[in-house]
């Protein structure tokens, strides 16, 4: 089974540079708050790289977007 698959409902997804697809799905919670936390984890390891905090089908948070920072 994909690893997309497995885990909870939020997922951390890291982006290939300009926004065409998605290279890695870093971590996968059902807690909201654990999934937060990595998501800030992972956008200041990654920087200059888009990363999305995601329940579900739903775009919680973007690293190029302050304001959806949660």
């Amino acid at each position: 089974m994909p690893a997309e698959m497995i885990g909870g409902k939020c997922s951390i997804e890291l982006f290939y540079d300009g926004e065409t697809g998605i290279e890695e799905i870093l971590g996968r919670d059902d807690s909201l708050d654990f999934a937060r936390v990595f998501y800030w984890h992972s956008c200041k390891q990654h920087p200059a790289r888009l990363i999305m905090l995601c329940d579900r089908a739903h775009v919680l948070a973007r690293s190029d977007w302050p304001d959806t920072m949660p």
